[in-house]
């Protein structure tokens, strides 16, 4: 019989949740007949006493006991169980970690049914390309002076002077409640720009000759290339020590040019998303697509494709379907999963749609009785023994 195969070591690659779907597959004769075995491997993938009692319906005690006949010491399997957890913590971090540099385009949510945990597990693991992913509400100086008040200012400064030097701009500014040059200077990137701007493009002192003119295109590929790269940081600042070391634009050409860093972060979000399903609908965003080109060639699969993709992979394996178990069975023609997710709303929904509700994770069905208001889901019914068990 297999399951006597299977010694605690064999079982410690799987998760909780993995074992305990595995479990559920085995009839009842099954779990009566090898509950030694059972609990055995049950304790190797990291199940506490009580969950395993819950399981068999008895006491945490006796599955205690059951361990002692079998040579097992509970005291040191906790410690184990300890340092397994703590590998498992670490070795799920990585792989978000590498998911968001090879996903941005994913949300949080979707990190979470990616990796089968939650969403604040994604968020500590993703650390500061948690920006990447979530719009974070702007937090700045709510008494800072905006672009308009600022080009008014200068505009209206412009009106009344004849002098139109940086540092009499400063002496009006200051005279009638503006900040100095060095704020539009800073702001706009210099105070050519700034009088540009503000229409007084008249002033502007020749420096050289005229600059050739950046296209607003060629700026979001800018910054689509600053938020596909692996940086500690994902802030405006940082894209302003990015941009002076990649030669890129500005930080403050950008800003003039596309608008404020959270307007320009959500854009962004949008780009990256529909990369991942690009079909040349959007003409905006295939123009700056087509500066930065994919490494590889995209295949775009409609919602019917995706749903056929996961029902050829659940032809051909047993178990649950995770986003990482279909990611290593799903063949070239396969659509990617994060296209799945795209497609479908979510993957749990995916697996609904494609009637593959027998074939989710325990986690996976307790997700989907929340979309659908505490409606029962089916256990996996499977009564061959499932793949890594």
């Amino acid at each position: 019989m297999w399951i006597r195969s299977r010694s605690m070591q064999h079982t410690e690659a799987l998760e909780p949740d993995e074992w305990r779907s595995c479990f559920e597959a085995l009839p009842a004769a099954e779990r009566s007949r090898h509950r030694s075995d059972l609990v055995l491997s049950g304790l190797g993938a990291g199940l506490t006493l009580q969950e395993l009692g819950d399981l068999f319906g008895v006491s945490r005690e006796r599955i205690r006991q059951i361990a002692k006949e079998r040579g097992v010491s509970t005291k040191k399997l906790r410690e184990e169980q300890r340092e397994r957890a703590m590998h498992r913590r670490q070795t799920l971090a990585r792989h978000i970690h590498e998911t968001s540099l090879a996903h941005p385009e994913l949300t949080v949510a979707e990190l979470a049914e990616w990796h089968e945990t939650d969403e604040s597990t994604v968020r500590a693991a993703l650390k500061h390309r948690l920006a990447v992913h979530e719009a974070r509400p702007y937090s700045g100086d709510t008494d800072r002076t905006s672009d308009d008040a600022l080009l008014t200012a200068l505009a209206t400064w412009g009106a009344q002077t004849t002098t139109h030097t940086s540092d009499d701009y400063t002496a009006w500014a200051i005279a009638h409640g503006y900040p100095g040059k060095q704020t539009p200077m800073n702001r706009f990137g210099g105070w050519n720009n700034a009088l540009l701007l503000a229409g007084l493009g008249e002033h502007v002192q020749d420096r050289g000759g005229p600059r050739p003119q950046i296209s607003d295109e060629t700026m979001w590929a800018s910054v689509l290339q600053f938020y596909r790269d692996d940086l500690p940081s994902y802030s405006f600042g940082s894209y302003n020590d990015y941009a002076r070391r990649t030669g890129l634009p500005s930080g403050a050409a950008v800003r003039i040019r596309l608008g404020s860093w959270s307007q320009i972060h959500e854009r962004i979000r949008e780009l990256l998303r529909y990369a991942t399903r690009r079909d040349g609908s959007w003409e905006w965003a295939e123009n700056i697509l087509g500066i930065v080109p994919d490494q590889e060639p995209r295949r775009i699969s409609s919602r019917a494709e995706s749903l056929a993709s996961l029902i050829r992979v659940a032809e051909r394996t047993t178990g649950p379907i995770t986003v990482a178990f279909y990611e290593r069975h799903r063949e070239r023609q396969d659509a990617q999963p994060a296209v799945i997710q795209l497609r479908c709303g979510s993957w749990v929904e995916a697996l609904r749609d494609a009637g593959l509700e027998h074939r989710m994770s325990s986690r996976a069905r307790a997700r989907l009785q929340e979309y659908d208001g505490n409606r029962e889901i089916p256990g996996n019914s499977l009564q061959e023994p499932l793949e890594g068990f």
